[in-house]
């Protein structure tokens, strides 16, 4: 009924605009000039906007709001919170039609979730034509639903291998391994030498990191969630052998840390930061934690052989209007200024996610300042996206259960695909 309102207060204000610009002797346009209207509206300007971010990557947006407050005299107000956090913040403020938000962070699956819930404004009517040539694909096509915009991407975001080269070096090794077998080889190699405590650490506690961790394991191994007709095969195949390997890994105290199923994205940072460890997976962003100690290096993630030269998972920020904010145009002005200055204020520097923007994944001064660019760029050749899904939220939630009752033992990896798959066809979740 709120769609078919909007459909109606549509239609009815493009009347009354004819109907005035009929009666007008002038025939001048008469919007103001303040704002971007592309959706054609008229909005006075704002004293402020707000917007709701994740601490992560509110270091970047605090520089652009500041920039933006400069040229334009509007404030920028942040709602900030922890990423696990921020999904459950967002869909809590928006759903009550708080019209005090004006823009949210939309991570990668939830860009369906929250357009199906009209809890974000689609950007069709704001984009300029081109503007999706300048982005990167893999960036841009997973904010679209039914060739509508949702969300503009600013961020771009996958995991790669981080190793320790000094470790590897006293060990023998001159590169990093190409197979999960080999990583496997090199890291009780360098247990046995008393050069290592445990091969891997990886963030396996039960949020939304694990599900990543599995999705690229799932490509490793040559699986899939879902088969050509949408129907969940999670439980067999790659996608069970993935599983099998991650709690064969646990269970084998040489290779994977046992405090991985303690740790997150963020807290396995300080795990592999200790030292003893020369291998972890991690995103982007990892690279400015780490980089003080000039023995990490980054490396393609390790595939299967026979399977899978390497995988990837896809990540990253994109920024949404909220459907309930009174300030949409100003509001787009903000995420378009974000592309304005692209070149002089770099979401690299800040929080070392990845540029969205092809003339910055090509630009020489960037490539000098950052060696890893390039190599980061490619291993997206390699890369997978988590299930599109308007529910992803509730399916990852079970899923995100299902892995972790195979990991601590409760059940079988076979039996706890099994019962996810069984939770996930009786919701009808697709």
């Amino acid at each position: 009924m709120k769609w078919n309102a909007k459909k109606t207060l549509a239609i009815l204000l493009t009347v009354m605009m004819i109907v005035v610009a009929g009666c007008s002797s002038g025939g001048g346009n008469n919007l103001s000039q303040a704002g971007n209207t592309g959706a054609g509206q008229e909005t006075a300007k704002p004293e402020k906007l707000t917007m709701i971010v994740d601490t992560t990557f509110a270091p970047f947006i605090e520089r652009i709001g500041a920039a933006f407050e400069q040229e334009h005299g509007v404030k920028v107000e942040f709602i900030t919170t922890d990423y696990n956090s921020l999904h459950d913040k967002v869909v809590t403020s928006l759903a009550g039609g708080n019209a005090n938000v004006d823009i949210v962070l939309v991570d990668t699956v939830w860009t369906a979730e929250f357009a199906t819930a009209g809890f974000i404004e689609p950007l069709n009517s704001y984009v300029e034509e081109g503007l999706k040539d300048q982005i990167v694909p893999i960036s841009y096509d997973q904010r679209v639903i039914d060739d509508n915009l949702y969300a503009l991407p600013v961020s771009n975001e996958g995991k790669f291998l981080y190793y320790n080269e000094k470790m590897l070096k006293d060990g023998g090794y001159d590169a990093p391994p190409q197979t999960w077998d080999e990583l496997n080889a090199i890291a009780k190699d360098l247990k046995a030498q008393g050069i290592a405590k445990y091969g891997i650490v990886w963030g396996w506690t039960q949020a939304e990191g694990l599900i990543c961790d599995y999705t690229l394991l799932v490509e490793s191994f040559g699986g899939q969630f879902q088969d050509e007709e949408g129907n969940w095969v999670f439980n067999e195949g790659g996608a069970l052998e993935a599983l099998e390997f991650m709690v064969n890994s646990l269970n084998d105290k040489d290779f994977t840390d046992p405090s991985s199923l303690s740790l997150n994205d963020g807290t396995v940072l300080n795990a592999y930061a200790a030292g003893g460890i020369p291998f972890m997976m991690n995103w982007s962003f990892a690279v400015n934690a780490l980089k003080d100690n000039p023995d990490i290096k980054l490396a393609f993630i390790p595939g299967v052989e026979g399977k899978s030269e390497s995988a990837t998972v896809t990540g990253g920020g994109a920024l949404g209007i909220a459907a309930t904010s009174k300030n949409k145009d100003w509001a787009w002005n903000l995420i378009d200024f974000i592309n304005e200055k692209r070149s002089e204020i770099i979401v690299n520097d800040y929080i070392g996610s990845l540029p969205v923007w092809k003339d910055l994944v090509d630009n020489e001064e960037l490539l000098a300042k950052y060696p890893d660019l390039g190599m980061m760029t490619e291993q997206f050749d390699y890369a997978v996206n988590r299930p599109n899904i308007a529910g992803y939220s509730e399916w990852s939630h079970i899923m995100q259960f299902a892995v972790t009752s195979a990991l601590v033992g409760e059940k079988t990896p076979k039996q706890a695909l099994d019962d996810a798959k069984q939770e996930i066809d009786s919701k009808e979740i697709k």
